[in-house]
């Protein structure tokens, strides 16, 4: 069940995310998320994705935040009054785990952190399996047989995936 509900997220992220990942990579560029997501520590949402951007109001840990996209450092979010905001990403709670091996459908570097403005690691090939251990934004964090982690983009697995749903 839990990787019926992983390949879910898959498929409804995979055709926002493709589109996306047609362009440069640029670290302060919104990338397309979505989700609702628990606040591990106290901070503040600013108007922009800086902390020199001026900060809009504080949030706290315990509570959710509805993500709407990501940087490579912050979150975009959507506060309650309808008001954007970007929270450091290190202050939400974004990883979700997951347990399953996936086939690549296609080649894909492997990055430290979930965006594509940040350093690689490696470079798989299509036809890899890859062990998932979670879901961040639009990423699958997968890990190596040596332990070292990374994030994937999920267009990675993208017809994988639609051939296991039908």
């Amino acid at each position: 069940m839990r990787l019926v509900a992983v390949l879910t997220l898959f498929v409804s992220a995979a055709v926002a995310y493709s589109a996306f990942a047609q362009t440069s990579p640029d670290p302060a560029r919104v990338e397309p998320a979505q989700g609702t997501y628990k606040l591990l520590l106290d901070s503040s949402a600013y108007r922009g994705p800086s902390v020199d951007s001026g900060e809009l109001r504080p949030v706290h840990a315990g509570r959710n935040v509805v993500v709407t996209g990501a940087t490579r450092d912050f979150a975009q979010v959507s506060l309650k009054d309808g008001a954007v905001g970007y929270v450091p990403l290190d202050a939400i709670a974004l990883l979700k785990p997951a347990d399953a091996s996936l086939m690549l459908s296609s080649d894909t570097p492997v990055y430290v952190r979930p965006h594509l403005a940040n350093a690689t690691v490696a470079t798989l090939r299509r036809g890899t399996y890859v062990h998932v251990v979670g879901v961040a934004l639009y990423y699958l964090e997968i890990r190596f047989d040596n332990g070292v982690v990374g994030f994937i983009p999920v267009s990675a697995v993208r017809e994988r995936q639609a051939a296991q749903a039908q």
